[in-house]
């Protein structure tokens, strides 16, 4: 992980899920701390403009899933600086 900070830990079993997060790639000037290193699935930009017009999912079971969808919604808005975060907690 370089030189990431784990803040957490998963139980073991439990599938890993992750969002799209509007702001992540510039997420100093919105968060305190790096979404990347987990988030609270509350931080889904599925309710944005641009992700109810494409279509994004409230959460995703693969990374790789995320991703694409994540590079679709930064062609469309690029000034939303999405990122793909792990799910830290659930609801």
């Amino acid at each position: 992980m370089g030189d990431r900070e784990i803040i957490f830990q998963l139980p073991l079993g439990e599938p890993r899920m992750f969002v799209i997060v509007k702001h992540a790639k510039c997420w100093h000037e919105y968060f305190e701390q790096d979404p990347s290193l987990g988030c609270h699935p509350s931080y889904s930009a599925h309710t944005t403009y641009s992700g109810k017009e494409l279509g994004v999912k409230p959460s995703y079971g693969s990374e790789e899933e995320a991703k694409v969808d994540c590079e679709k919604l930064n062609q469309s808005n690029p000034s939303g600086c999405y990122g793909v975060c792990l799910v830290q907690a659930r609801c």
